[in-house]
């Protein structure tokens, strides 16, 4: 919460965190669980225009 004190005794109050700025469900993977099959080693891609 946030409370904002301006002239002539007027408060501005926010309620933090803003709506919709957190997740509604938090999921995560279980420890150790797999989230994908591991990347490929990168590999080079050949130019096809003339050398600068």
């Amino acid at each position: 919460m946030s409370v904002t004190a301006s002239p002539s005794a007027v408060s501005i109050v926010t309620v933090r965190p803003l709506e919709g700025t957190e997740p509604a469900k938090v999921t995560v993977p279980d420890a150790g669980a797999r989230t994908g099959a591991p990347a490929a080693a990168p590999t080079s891609i050949p130019r096809c225009s003339p050398p600068a």
